[in-house]
């Protein structure tokens, strides 16, 4: 009670940029949810400050001079002068309107970091980057996923055009997506792990090393089975099913973790389940994978001398897709994604995204079982 909290960001003397505006904004929204009492000081630093007791902050330098001078406090910077200049009235009030009025942007919240968003924009324009300032300040939700709603459209329509192929070309499709999510899921656990426990550097190397045992548990596992599967489409919707629900669970995990006032389960969160969350989603690739690789090379090819060129060139295809995806996911989760939709709905979209994919290869199989 009584206390102050401060923290300090990168700002200008005198005018406030519609970009720092927004920046500004955003965490001053969320100040403002959590502190009745609260002060920002202009400069090419600004200080906000805030206090959950009215009346303990004050930008009066005469106030402040006076108690300096009563608690006996020698300073050899923060002078008179300097506090004449710093907290001009005329400064303060500028910098107080123009972020008090006229909000119109998002929040930063623990799970939706949208300040991230808006500090990139306000460093792009301090650089030579005013197309693609102009191109992030108009992305919104509903941009986004009208975006993913064209991807899918356009997917469907890809997988349409040839019949023939059309078993080739959704699981390729699927593989890509599968990498763009598991990506995906890889960033979720870590900024979750960062949000709930306030460190993540430490558990790195754990999370990512997670990831890869789960794909080499299941690439192993399924080499060693995919003999004996009697129909590998339905495997292979099986690992799909999987893709779809996980991105599902995750934000009941994440808001569990980060409610629990229970010191033994935080402790099984950080050294148990957050570290491991990753070893679930390297198994659901890993099994799919070869799957992908066996349903994406034509049966009449498989009969041909040439057939282990063609496994070759398609699992070569399967991976670069898989990394392609994996690219896409990892640029645009962290700059986009995660900022504007936060991470839950950004675990939503990728549910939606390979739910789409499942829909049209359970279609596709369908009509396929219809013409035999």
């Amino acid at each position: 009670k009584g206390a102050v909290v401060s923290f300090a960001l990168t700002s200008s003397e005198n005018y406030v940029s519609g970009e720092m505006r927004d920046y500004f904004q955003s965490i001053y929204l969320s100040l403002r949810e959590c502190f009745p009492e609260r002060l920002i000081i202009p400069g090419d630093t600004a200080y906000f400050l805030a206090s959950n007791e009215q009346g303990a902050l004050t930008s009066d330098y005469n106030v402040l001079l006076k108690r300096l001078e009563e608690r006996k406090i020698e300073t050899l910077y923060v002078r008179e002068y300097y506090l004449f200049d710093k907290l001009a009235k005329e400064r303060v009030d500028y910098l107080k309107d123009k972020i008090e009025r006229d909000i119109s942007v998002a929040a930063n919240e623990d799970f939706r970091p949208a300040a991230y968003y808006y500090a990139t924009i306000f460093w792009g324009s301090q650089f030579d980057a005013a197309k693609g300032k102009k191109y992030l300040s108009h992305v919104t939700c509903g941009i986004i996923w009208s975006v993913t709603l064209l991807f899918c459209v356009a997917i469907l329509a890809m997988c349409l055009k040839n019949r023939k192929l059309f078993t080739k070309r959704i699981v390729l499709t699927a593989v890509m997506t599968t990498g763009f999510s598991e990506i995906v899921f890889q960033m979720t656990v870590l900024l979750s792990f960062q949000i709930i426990y306030g460190y993540v550097y430490y558990k790195l190397g754990i999370i990512i090393t997670s990831f890869m045992v789960g794909l080499a548990i299941g690439g192993s596992l399924m080499s060693k089975y995919i003999g004996r599967i009697k129909n590998d489409t339905k495997a292979f919707c099986l690992t799909q099913i999987s893709i779809c629900i996980y991105p599902l669970i995750l934000p009941a995990i994440f808001l569990w973790l980060a409610g629990t006032r229970v010191g033994a389960v935080s402790w099984v969160g950080a050294n148990l389940i957050l570290p491991l969350m990753p070893l679930v989603a390297g198994v659901i690739g890993g099994l799919q994978f070869p799957l992908a690789v066996k349903l994406s090379v034509p049966e009449d090819e498989l009969l041909r001398p040439s057939a282990n060129a063609s496994i070759g060139r398609i699992s070569g295809l399967n991976y670069g897709l898989d990394l392609l995806g994996a690219c896409v996911g990892s640029f645009f989760t962290v700059s986009l994604l995660v900022p504007v939709l936060g991470i839950f709905q950004t675990c939503f979209l990728a549910a939606a995204i390979n739910f789409v994919v499942l829909v049209i290869l359970l279609i596709g199989n369908g009509a396929k079982s219809r013409g035999k």
